[in-house]
């Protein structure tokens, strides 16, 4: 631990000595030229410019501190604290006095500045996610690994790594378009901290979690290390293919109820052959986690995950649909006008949401599909021409990435004309868009790209679209 804190101090204050000195350097020339010259030339003023260029870089940056998210409270969460303590109290560590729970997949321990940062305070975050991946078992694994972080030292250490790792982002920000190379020392200064703080970064993790394979048990930690890895880029893709185009139309609906969803509709298969292939790929060099196939070696477990599944509700987390309007709200531009989104069902999402998505793809290209018809879909999807007449702002998409808009904004097309004729989105989110009237069923996505790659021609296309017009006739004016 002494050692640690050494070689965190020593890298903190590093860092400003190594700019200091460069400063110093980039003086030292108008003073010799003032001193053996008589006065500053060219080469001494630009020195005396880049000085202060590079003293304004290394400027450190004023953070006030921010609550990361909902605090839980004990009265409230009778039996999420019931659990916490019992944690605390098995590894010998003070539970931390403020626990939040925040919009995020991840699990963190950390602290807070009191008393103008002369004191901190130990905290610990929980994503909402989690309560509904993971069992309790889980949940008390990850909790453990969390409170193995305050058992191990490694808060007390954090600020001063992220000191550090906040004056190195912001020097570089400052100074890498400056165009006279002063950033490249402290990108060299960055790579030094890099590989001098992974190993005993990824040595923490591992301290964490044989703490937690003790207190919870190494099976239970071993699962909600994969359900973490799986479900990290699912809750990613739900907020942003989901949940912020839906705020953004004025609607929200059920947060942890629309992720259930979200994840029921994906392809089970091609996700278990992505994340096989996600184990397989080497760790980024700055990661300071080690690899999951790592850390279940680590605990004697084999890295062989079943396929994303979900809790039947969020468990010990008593007030989860209050806590999803707060933090849905905290992430409106303005917050106080969470009160204005309507309140969607699920089942009605669909086709109160999509359409209107479609739309926005669709209406800055009205004039450039003015005439143009259904029926003859397949000339206009092999019409190179028609993507610089559906283009909005600029466009220097290769050839292949341009047939590949074409045909998305085409798609979004013909979606839009399949809803104004009547036919009713009944799919849900992450599901392929699917719409439907009188028995008959559209995926228009699925449609346009048999259309493309040749699987359908333009006989069968027309067939396709009787089918449609019978069971959905145009609309008349």
């Amino acid at each position: 631990m002494k050692r640690r804190a050494f070689v965190a101090l020593a890298l903190y204050l590093g860092f400003y000595v190594t700019g200091l000195v460069l400063v110093a350097a980039l003086l030292s020339l108008p003073w010799l030229e003032l001193k053996y010259q008589g006065a500053v030339g060219l080469g001494g003023a630009l020195a005396l410019v880049g000085a202060g260029y590079l003293g304004w870089g290394l400027l450190p940056t004023r953070e006030r501190w921010s609550e990361p998210g909902q605090e839980l409270q004990r009265g409230a969460e009778p039996r999420l604290f019931e659990v916490l303590e019992s944690l605390a109290r098995a590894a010998g560590h003070p539970l931390p006095r403020h626990v939040y729970l925040v919009r995020d997949l991840t699990a963190f321990a950390g602290s807070r500045p009191r008393w103008l940062g002369l004191r901190r305070e130990p905290i610990l975050g929980l994503g909402l996610p989690a309560f509904v991946i993971l069992s309790e078992a889980e949940l008390r694994a990850v909790v453990a690994h969390e409170m193995g972080h305050h058992v191990g030292g490694d808060v007390g250490l954090g600020p001063w790594q992220y000191r550090t790792s906040r004056a190195i982002a912001a020097a570089l920000h400052r100074l890498e378009g400056s165009n006279v190379w002063l950033h490249l020392p402290f990108q060299a200064y960055g790579r030094l901290y890099l590989k001098l703080t992974r190993p005993a970064s990824r040595e923490q993790e591992t301290r964490a979690d044989a703490l937690a394979a003790r207190l919870a048990g190494a099976a239970n930690l071993g699962s909600a290390l994969i359900a973490f890895e799986q479900h990290d880029g699912l809750w990613g893709a739900y907020l942003e293919q989901v949940v912020r185009p839906t705020l953004d139309e004025g609607f929200r609906a059920p947060l942890l109820e629309g992720y259930q969803r979200f994840v029921s509709n994906i392809e089970v298969e091609r996700h278990r052959q992505a994340f096989a292939e996600h184990l397989q790929a080497p760790g980024a060099a700055d990661d300071t986690h080690p690899p999951l196939r790592e850390r279940l070696a680590a605990l004697g477990l084999p890295c062989d995950p079943a396929p994303p599944r979900l809790m039947s509700g969020p468990g010990l987390l008593a007030g989860s649909a209050a806590y999803e309007d707060r933090l849905v709200a905290a992430e409106l531009a303005e917050p106080e006008r969470f009160g204005e989104l309507r309140l969607l069902s699920w089942d009605d999402w669909g086709n109160a949401v999509l359409p209107l998505l479609w739309n926005r793809v669709v209406e800055p290209r009205r004039a450039a599909l003015a005439g143009a018809r259904i029926t003859n879909l397949p000339a206009l999807l092999a019409d190179e021409g028609l993507s610089d007449r559906l283009r909005v702002g600029l466009n220097v998409y290769s050839a292949e990435a341009r047939r590949r808009q074409r045909h998305a904004i085409l798609a979004h097309w013909f979606a839009l004309w399949l809803h104004e004729r009547g036919l009713l989105v009944v799919s849900g989110p992450g599901a392929t868009a699917t719409l439907e009237r009188e028995g008959v069923r559209v995926q228009p996505f699925e449609w346009v790209d048999r259309l493309a790659d040749g699987r359908v021609d333009a006989a069968a296309w027309r067939e396709q679209l009787a089918v449609v017009a019978r069971a959905a006739p145009a609309p008349t004016a």
